[in-house]
């Protein structure tokens, strides 16, 4: 079994997960960390679970960037966009787009990290995600 595992001194961690309809092409996601404060987010037309968790890891980033925060390791349970972030030009899609943007604004923090985690280590940003997401309408 993956457990979750705390940051070292001085990092803050992030943890964010989304799920996707492909019936409603809905989507929803949320991220938690950052002394237990929480996003959620809810997307009304979705492409793809692919798309969804990547706008989830933009939205994390994205939001801890706007709380001042500059020492942070992100975590997800969606592999392929953590590979695609890394190697962005092993990954082209539809979504591309989002990978350089993700990759861009890592930049902005003093120390980031993006890293895979198996989903019974990411089990409080999957339940928050989906718990408070369009799709259980919460």
């Amino acid at each position: 079994m993956v457990r979750w595992v705390p940051p070292r001194p001085g990092k803050i961690k992030c943890n964010f997960d989304a799920s996707f309809s492909p019936r409603s092409s809905m989507g929803g996601g949320g991220a938690i960390g950052v002394v237990l404060q929480a996003i959620v987010f809810c997307l009304f037309y979705a492409s793809s679970a692919m798309a969804t968790e990547a706008i989830a890891c933009q939205r994390a980033i994205y939001w801890t960037s706007v709380l001042g925060y500059s020492s942070l390791w992100f975590e997800s349970d969606a592999k392929v966009v953590v590979e695609a972030v890394g190697d962005v030009a092993h990954y082209p899609s539809e979504i591309v787009f989002l990978y350089f943007d993700i990759k861009a604004n890592l930049q902005l923090f003093r120390w980031a990290s993006l890293s895979h985690v198996g989903r019974t280590g990411n089990q409080v940003a999957h339940a928050f995600g989906d718990a408070f997401s369009c799709l259980s309408g919460g």
